[in-house]
């Protein structure tokens, strides 16, 4: 018995316009999909229940999802909002060969503060990252810990995540995940002996210049 957390749902046979029946009454939609099932069931699931687990467990951890005296081991893929409302619309439930690798896409997230005293900018480069490896063994997320920059150009990049034994980061370890960049300073507009100077064209002073009356 898996330890992973439970999501009790339906077979649904409601489709098309009557599915909005079901989200009226706090029910969300969804499939199950992929090579552990023999084909896509359509199920339906309490949408407070749903919003519990995806909120704890995310898009790559796995979960189990009963369906009458059926369980299915399953990562939660695609879940659909309402753009107003923010209610849930849909979600797709896959299904992985357990004994099988499988690519996942994996957040990046990070914690604690800069040892710079402020003197950079942070620049966030990758948000997540793609991995390989069997499906149980697949992190949640990816963490990392800013303290280490201490200094102007300080980097993080993608191979410096701490990667679980069986677990292949696919994408390339040289791309930038948070650096720290020079900050830029605040200039006003320049006056037009300032320009001039720049621009090595600060004509001599004449008599004239010095004397309006003359």
């Amino acid at each position: 018995m898996s330890d992973y957390a439970k999501l009790a749902a339906e077979p649904r046979t409601v489709t098309g316009k009557e599915v909005k029946k079901l989200r009226r009454q706090g029910v969300m939609p969804g499939i199950i999909y992929g090579p552990a099932v023999d084909e896509p069931a359509k199920i339906s699931v309490s949408a407070r229940d749903f919003d519990v687990i995806y909120n704890h467990a995310g898009a790559s951890s796995l979960i189990d999802v009963s369906v009458g005296t059926t369980s299915h081991t399953v990562f939660i893929r695609n879940v659909d909002r309402d753009p107003v409302k923010q209610t849930l619309v849909h979600a797709e439930f896959y299904a992985p060969r357990l004994d099988q690798e499988t690519e996942m896409t994996v957040a990046i997230i990070t914690v604690g503060e800069t040892s710079d005293r402020g003197a950079g900018v942070l620049n966030h480069g990758r948000a997540d990252v793609v991995v390989r490896g069997l499906p149980a063994n697949i992190p949640q997320q990816f963490e990392v810990d800013l303290s280490v920059l201490a200094n102007v150009d300080d980097s993080i990049l993608v191979s410096d995540l701490q990667v679980p034994r069986g677990v292949e980061i696919v994408t390339p370890g040289d791309e930038v995940v948070v650096r720290l960049t020079a900050a830029q300073r605040a200039t006003g507009p320049a006056t037009a002996e300032e320009a001039e100077a720049e621009a090595g064209e600060v004509p001599e002073t004449s008599a004239a210049d010095e004397n309006p009356s003359a």
